[in-house]
Formats: C-alpha cells, structure tokens, sequence
C-alpha cells in the first residue's frame, strides 16, 4: 500500500474594503426687512382688494419639454449605471469562465497521467514510486481501477468529450475481464462510485453488466462482514479495521443502489456506527482520513434512509476532524475535499467551500508539472514524499483531485 504523509496550514481570506460615500446640502436663507415712512399720516383708505396671481408665462409645451429633459437627464444617470454594472458583471463573468477552462485543462492533464498509471494489459496500478531521478517503479494492486474509470466518466460529464466516454468504456472492459484481473480487492468506494455509472444514461446494457460486475467482484472482507449480525451498539471492530468501517457504509450503500438489496442499509449503518465509536475513542484530529470517508458515509446514509440524524453528524464531523484547518497528512486532503464539497452542496453553508483551498494546495506543493515545486518527471501525476528520498504518485489521489477540480 501506499502511504504518504505531510503537513501545511494554507489559508486564503479577503475582505475588500469599499469607500463610503457621503452626500451633503447647503442651504441659503435671506432675511425680511421692514423700513419705517418718513411721510406724514393721511387719512385710511379703504384696502385694495389682492392682487391675483399672477398666470406661469410657461405654456402647457414648453413645461412639457421641461418634464422630456427631465427624464432625459435621469435616464441618461440611471443608463450611465447600468452600462457600468453590466460592464462589472460582464468581467466577473469572464474571470469565472476563465477559471472554469483553466480547471478543465489541469483536469485534462491529471488524465494524462492516469494513462501513464498502466500496466501492459491496460490494468490500473496502484501507483509508482520514483527515485529522486526520476526512475520509477510499479506498484500494481487488483483494486484501483474503480477510482480512475469514475474520474474519466466525471470528465466526460462536464466536458461532453466522445472520446473519454469511449475510452470508460474500454476501461470496463478490461477491468471485467478475469484474465487480466482475476479478483478486484476493496478497500475504498468501488461501488459507491460505479453507482454513479449505473445511474447514467451513456452506457448500454452490456456496459451496465460490466458496471455491476466490478462492484459485485470487489470483495469485502468476510470477516468483518460476519461482525455485522451483531448488536452495534457493541464496539467488536478493532482500532487497526477503522480503515475499513470509514469506508464500508459508502460501500454499501453503492452496492444498494446497484441491487436493491436493502440489507445492504442495515451493514452499512452497523459500520457506521463501529467507526463512529472508534473515533470518537481515540480521536477524529488523530484519524483525519478514516474521519472524512465516514462523514461521507454519513452523507450517503442521509440522502438514502432520510435520517436526518446523518447529517447532523455529517456537519459534527467536520467540526471534530478540523477539516479547515488542511494540517493533516496529505493522503486525506483530496478524501476530506470530496467530503467537504459533497458537505457544502447539501447544505449551502460557505464555510464547508475548503476544496478549493486543497486543490491549490496540491497543485502548489504535489502537481509534477514544469515550474510546479514538485517538478521532477513533469507526467501531471501528484508526488507525495515518502522515505528514503523517494516520492509516492498515487492513482487514488490523481483521480479524487481530477474530480475536485470539476466539483460545483
């Protein structure tokens, strides 16, 4: 197995300051006076009658024209306003389209690197671990091929590119095919993942034969399957099985979504709750990874059963693990970005938006690209540090970070 480690705080706020204005009026008075005659009485007088008002000299046109160039210069005010903030809208939209493509390009890059995550059949490898050179060797596993194959398929959701749907395809294919792999090994999301591949529109039946098959292949360990007819309100999972039990409710409940099996719902609530008391013992801050895989299991439970217990303790998660923070091993970053996302999208609460700190993060200090300060074979892949001078690509975490990057 691969394990890299590191940490780094990075953080990125701005509050921009906008000037007040203020408006002021001055206004004028003139005061009466009155001047006493210097002329002899005379006799009263009986008063005039007032005078009548005099008639405005203004014709009914000329106030009307008034009125015209009135509204003429108000209008040309409120126009003037309109053609700035359209202008100022008309930017920010471009900034974002901008952002947009320059996110799809790095996305179009890591696929790149994915294809180079190969064996000689076209099988997935686990990953490669490179000498300071550049040397790399193979590390080949029966399980990655779920993380990839899912990547390709979200970029091709978002870019609608033939040709990426087509090479998915091929991907099944091979990954079906018990020549080249002969068992798929689980410890991840295999089926959590290729539910969303099931649930598309873009494959064929045969190819949806294929779909279920990689999920009903990937194997759970027996044994701790075997754990789950028991009370769960008993901890029997030991703290070494934790990397599992985070993982196993998303399992599951990908695996019921395939086969309507609904006793899938209950395994995976007895995993979930195995883990939650294996945390909540020895500390989520200490679990940071195994702490996001069950907030995501959580996520998925709520939007399955509608237990709004889930997702409270979805939110108490990421509060628990310290999510925002980033100063955990590097392995959880792209895991806790697809948590925190997923967090963001089913509440609408800005302070879950952290993905975008990770990816930057990782495309600042991990991305192997020219000028990147992880440069070393400049193959888009992501290097973590591991010992003895060498540096770990994993195809787990090139394919969770290619999916934050197209996550709205």
């Amino acid at each position: 197995m691969i394990n890299a480690t590191g940490s780094q705080t990075n953080s990125f706020s701005s509050s921009p300051n906008l000037p007040n204005s203020q408006a002021s009026s001055v206004g004028h008075s003139i005061p009466n006076s009155d001047s006493k005659p210097l002329m002899p009485k005379k006799p009263p007088v009986s008063k005039p009658e007032p005078a009548m008002p005099k008639k405005s000299k203004l014709s009914p046109k000329m106030l009307g024209g008034l009125v015209v160039l009135l509204l003429v210069v108000v209008g040309g005010a409120v126009g003037l306003t309109l053609v700035q903030q359209q202008g100022v809208g008309e930017t920010r939209q471009q900034a974002s389209t901008e952002d947009t493509v320059n996110k799809t390009q790095t996305a179009k890059q890591i696929l790149s690197c994915l294809d180079s995550m190969k064996n000689d059949k076209g099988a997935y490898l686990l990953g490669k671990t490179c000498d300071p050179n550049g040397r790399c060797q193979e590390v080949k596993a029966n399980h990655s091929g779920p993380r990839p194959i899912w990547a390709r398929f979200k970029y091709y959701q978002k870019t609608g590119d033939q040709n990426q749907l087509n090479l998915v395809k091929n991907d099944l294919a091979i990954n079906t095919n018990p020549d080249i792999i002969p068992a798929i090994q689980n410890d991840f999301w295999n089926c959590k993942l290729m539910a969303e591949l099931w649930q598309s529109n873009s494959f064929s039946n045969d190819d949806k034969s294929k779909i279920r098959n990689i999920c009903l292949f990937s194997s759970i360990r027996p044994d701790l399957v075997a754990l789950a007819k028991q009370d769960s309100n008993q901890l029997v999972i030991a703290l070494d099985d934790l990397k599992y039990a985070s993982f196993y409710p998303s399992e599951l409940v990908g695996k019921y979504k395939i086969t309507n099996n609904t006793s899938l719902l209950d395994q995976a609530e007895f995993f979930y709750s195995q883990a939650e008391m294996l945390l909540s013992n020895n500390g989520y801050q200490n679990y940071v990874k195994e702490a996001c895989a069950l907030g995501e299991s959580a996520l998925d439970l709520y939007q399955t059963t509608n237990k709004s217990q889930y997702l409270a303790a979805a939110e108490q998660i990421w509060q628990q693990a310290n999510v925002s923070q980033l100063n955990y091993h590097l392995d959880a970053k792209a895991i806790c970005g697809v948590f925190s996302q997923h967090l963001y999208q089913q509440t609408q609460k800005k302070n879950y938006q952290v993905s975008e700190n990770i990816v930057s993060y990782l495309i600042n200090n991990n991305f192997d690209t020219q000028g990147k300060n992880a440069s070393l074979s400049n193959d888009y892949c992501f290097n973590f540090k591991q010992s003895k001078n060498r540096v770990v690509k994993s195809t787990t975490n090139a394919s969770l970070i290619l999916v934050l990057l197209l996550m709205d």
